[in-house]
């Protein structure tokens, strides 16, 4: 069992390593700079995961779109808490990149409807999918969440990747729909923007949809 009575105090807690890459300094400094702000990227601090944007609709809106420069990023997350507006039960959420409308994304997804379950592809298609959105005939007050992943956002020798993850429910007890894609925009450009928007094409996102945008920043030099 360690004894503190049979240490110095002082030699104890500058050995004590929180990250080892924590520069040496006055402990007590450095173990509060730590707690407060090193280990989760507080202000002063390295940043990892940070928020970039986040849209909240006001009103209905054809779309939703992050665009900027995005270079001091590794990989971008978007959160999307969302429904449709458009007369019909469900509708889809789907996600360009770069203002590319071509056949340039191919997909792979797993999904179920609570009673069955399926499996599809998706070779040349013209956006990706990233979730079932509930519309107006579905019960009222439901919303599709989703959580999706774009992987090595600035590189410049491959195709671009990621995951997205998504689920809702339709009528409050039996119906609803689960997904997993796996994504791929067939293009080396760095990624500079994001268009999320409703792909019926006939209907906006609901106002009070949310969409947020992280990004994990790279690791200074």
């Amino acid at each position: 069992m360690f004894r503190q009575d049979r240490a110095n105090p002082g030699t104890r807690v500058s050995q004590w390593k929180g990250r080892h890459d924590t520069a040496k300094g006055w402990p007590g400094s450095r173990v509060s700079s730590w707690l407060n702000g090193g280990l989760f990227g507080g202000a002063g601090a390295p940043a990892w995961w940070v928020g970039i944007a986040t849209t909240t609709l006001g009103s209905d809106a054809a779309s939703v779109t992050f665009a900027q420069d995005f270079s001091d990023y590794m990989d971008l997350v978007i959160v999307s808490y969302a429904r449709g507006a458009v007369a019909v039960t469900t509708a889809q959420l789907d996600m360009q990149l770069n203002n590319d409308t071509g056949s340039n994304y191919a997909k792979q997804a797993l999904y179920g409807t609570g009673s069955a379950a399926y499996a599809a592809n998706w070779a040349s298609a013209t956006s990706h999918m990233l979730g079932v959105l509930p519309c107006a005939n579905a019960t009222a007050n439901i919303f599709m969440s989703s959580v999706t992943t774009l992987f090595d956002v600035n590189s410049s020798d491959k195709y671009k990747s990621g995951l997205s993850q998504a689920g809702c429910d339709l009528d409050g007890h039996t119906s609803g729909r689960v997904h997993l894609w796996g994504l791929s925009w067939k293009s080396t450009a760095p990624i500079t923007e994001i268009d999320l928007y409703d792909a019926t094409g006939s209907g906006d996102l609901l106002a009070g949809s949310m969409f947020s945008l992280f990004g994990l920043k790279r690791e200074p030099a």
